[in-house]
This record gives structure tokens, sequence and C-alpha cells, in this order.
């Protein structure tokens, strides 16, 4: 017969066992942070891998531009808030989402050693990855077309206004986690050497692509 075993004890043991189970999901949530993985040049690649890598946008096609600030851009996100202060009886109000957008086209990533690869959104989700940043004040010439595609925007005309944008722009330094479907051919050596860009697919859910900060100066 087994001894009796303390309340406080009981107690003690299902809390570890909670402990262990949170533990154990939030390893597994990381597990699945596409950020893990080592570096992989593109020149090593090979059909059906997932790799991670870095390289600076480009495109071939006029990039579009971002909805706010009209930075040309090959993806961006963006985010218009308003101070909502319609609790009369509350002095304090708080910043309440207007309008979001997220859009991405089609472009390159050229590595180091001059492979590239396509990113293209209608062959796969492109999921974002950024720091966001303080939000700007925003001029209402500004956002007005974004607040219009989102509904009637002149209840907001009143209102103080600021946003936030997140712009891809050509030139940016991004990482990588994608499948590859077709590796590069040729040998890159210069900007743009590779023939033929490498092919990519989602990773697991998406193709991940993410902004990295601009190098310092020397």
């Amino acid at each position: 017969m087994m001894d009796e075993v303390e309340p406080s004890a009981l107690v003690a043991l299902v809390a570890v066992a909670l402990l262990a189970g949170w533990l154990g999901l939030t390893l597994r949530r990381r597990g699945r942070e596409p950020w893990h993985r080592a570096r992989t040049p593109l020149a090593r690649a090979r059909t059906a891998q997932v790799i991670r890598f870095e390289g600076v946008v480009a495109t071939d096609e006029p990039a579009m531009r971002s909805p706010v600030e009209g930075r040309p851009c090959v993806a961006f996100h963006a985010v218009v808030e308003h101070f909502d202060q319609t609790m009369r009886r509350q002095r304090a109000g708080w910043w309440d989402v207007a309008a979001v957008e997220t859009e991405v086209v089609r472009f390159r990533v050229i590595d180091d050693d001059g492979h590239a690869a396509t990113i293209d959104p209608a062959r796969a989700e492109v999921e974002l990855h950024f720091e966001p940043g303080d939000p700007r004040p925003s001029r209402w010439e500004a956002v007005e077309p974004m607040l219009s595609r989102a509904g009637d925007p002149r209840l907001l005309r009143e209102r103080a206004l600021r946003h936030l944008e997140i712009a891809f722009e050509p030139g940016a330094r991004v990482a990588v986690v994608a499948r590859v479907a077709r590796p590069p051919s040729g040998h890159g050596a210069v900007y743009r050497a590779a023939p033929r860009d490498a092919e990519l697919e989602a990773a697991d859910d998406a193709l991940h692509v993410k902004l990295l900060p601009p190098a310092s100066p020397p």
C-alpha cells in the first residue's frame, strides 16, 4: 500500500508537471522559429532542401510605391492608427487601427557570391519579418488614400493620425528561409553572374523574408 501523499506535496507535483508541459510547448514553438537554421550559400543549395541565406533585394521590374511615404519597394507592411476619444467621460483615449495593408511583388535576392533566387508570391505565401519601430505622425493627404480603401475616412479627418510603414526597398539586405524547388545554375562570382535564378517554395507554411538592419559604417 502506498504512503498517503500530503496535500502540499501533491500541489507541488502538479505544479512541476504543468511547468514541464509549458516549457516543452515553449521549446517546441521556438524550434519552429525559422531563423535558427545555419546559413547556407545559394551555390550549395540542393533540390528540396530548406535553407536560410542572406542577400540584397533586386528587381528587374519597376518597383511599386509604399502607400503612405511613397518609397520604391518590392514589399511593404503599413498600418494607420487614429486617436480615439469617443468616450467623453474618460479623459484618456487610445490609439486604434484604422487601416492595414501588406503587399509583395515578385523580386530577386542576390547573395554574396552573386547567385540569385526569385521570390514569387504567386508561387508561395510570403511572410514578412521586421522590427516594427515607432509610429510617425501622419498628414491627412498622405494617409487618405489608404483610409479610403479601408472604408469611409470622413469621421477620422479631425482626429490625430499616425502610421507605421515598413518597406523592403531595392538594395536592402534580407534573410530568407525557404525550400529550394530548383537550385541556381552557373558559377556566381559577380553581381547577377548566375544565368538562372534559384526557384523557392514555402519552407513550412510560408516563405520567410526578414528585413535586416543596415550595415554600420566602418
